[in-house]
């Protein structure tokens, strides 16, 4: 393995999906052949190690991974943080519960008693 060492602002989980994107071999699946599975992919740990400290990017590859094709996805990393998304659970409790439906009332308990269980 060998550790690759950039300095430049990023989104680690987004630089880590934009190289398994754009260097397959980068992630390790296998095809699961039993039941109920057949057919579904099954990720195995990647055969890739992107650290991030501040602006300090650490990624561990294989030796004989593509260094130009790696240093091509740092050069177009995009680093703007992602929106976050609410989950269905903080948008109802947005609403706030004297606007709830019964319907968006009923959804909240099984949320949360799926949650809890």
């Amino acid at each position: 393995m060998k550790r690759l060492v950039f300095n430049l602002a990023h989104d680690l989980g987004r630089i880590h999906e934009e190289l398994i994107a754009a260097i397959p071999s980068l992630e390790r699946v296998r095809i699961r052949d039993e039941e109920p599975f057949l057919g579904d992919r099954e990720s195995l740990p990647d055969n890739i190690r992107a650290e991030g400290l501040g602006d300090k990017l650490t990624i561990t590859v294989a030796d004989d991974a593509d260094e130009v094709a790696i240093q091509a996805v740092i050069d177009a990393h995009d680093a703007t943080p992602r929106a976050v998304v609410p989950t269905r659970q903080e948008e109802l409790l947005a609403v706030g519960k004297d606007n709830w439906t019964d319907a968006q009332q009923k959804e909240l308990i099984e949320l949360l008693a799926k949650n809890d269980g």
